[in-house]
């Protein structure tokens, strides 16, 4: 999986990373999330998305390797709670941006070898 496409559509569609003062818009990629706890540097609120693992099924093909595999990502979103120590003004931000991405990635059809993103859920 190129994280590209994703990323450039996150760019695109999703307001939420968007900061009209910069004209630019917060998302990058990552090859871990680790790293990202120490050497994260874009300006909040941000995305990273993360390569997972994949998922093989059996080889189905008696004539040619065929197979079945299920790539995943994560998007890492980064939200500044400065002004509020607990947190709790970050989490209410929470609901509105899993929908901001649930409208740009959810069905989204990167090319014709990949089958529509579906959402797997999420950690907070």
């Amino acid at each position: 999986m190129k994280i590209h496409r994703i990323i450039q559509e996150l760019r695109a569609h999703c307001p939420f990373f968007f900061d009209q003062s910069t004209g630019k818009s917060y998302v990058a990629g990552a090859l871990s999330f680790e790293p990202l706890l120490t050497v994260a540097n874009l300006p909040g609120p941000c995305a990273y998305v993360i390569l997972d693992d994949d998922q093989p099924d059996e080889q189905y093909s008696g004539q040619a390797y065929r197979q079945t595999v299920r790539e995943s990502f994560s998007v890492a979103v980064c939200l500044a709670n400065t002004s509020d120590p607990r947190g709790q003004t970050a989490a209410d931000v929470v609901h509105d941006v899993r929908q901001d991405l649930l409208a740009v990635l959810a069905g989204y059809v990167m090319d014709d070898e990949y089958s529509p993103l579906e959402y797997a859920g999420s950690t907070l």
